[in-house]
């Protein structure tokens, strides 16, 4: 599944994602997690609420399309982080997945006008040293 939050709009159900059918899987036994740390640009919060919205459905289908391979949620982090506004929390097993979501999110208005830009990707291993003192590595 997915879960957005509101990207600089308050969360109201209208702007909220809901899936068009639930994941088959949750996320906590894949394989890769990434953290996307963002910073929304001053050009996305001059947009209206409304225009935002319609924007973020358009990141909302892709996830929504990808959403078996990769699991993904928001987090909104303005009031408590310094130099980024949100994250992006992707559970993943294929890494080729993963990439091809993020090619498609990439080639949106959001990230190309810019409205917002990728300050860093932290990418791990789910339980890797377990994995490693299994001999599963």
């Amino acid at each position: 599944s997915v879960r957005w939050c509101c990207l600089g709009a308050p969360v109201r159900s209208a702007y909220r994602y809901v899936p068009t059918r639930k994941s088959k899987r949750r996320g906590e036994d894949m394989k890769y997690g990434a953290v996307v740390v963002l910073r929304l640009l001053p050009a996305w919060l001059a947009l209206d609420r409304e225009t935002r919205r319609t924007k973020a459905a358009a990141m909302f289908a892709i996830a929504d399309r990808h959403r078996d391979d990769v699991v993904v949620s928001w987090y909104d982090a303005d009031a408590l982080g310094s130099g980024h506004t949100d994250w992006i929390m992707c559970r993943f097993d294929s890494l080729d997945r993963y990439h091809a979501m993020w090619e498609e999110l990439r080639d949106l208005e959001f990230f190309s006008h810019p409205y917002a830009e990728i300050v860093q990707v932290l990418l791990g291993i789910n339980e890797g040293y377990h994995r490693y003192e299994a001999g599963d590595l």
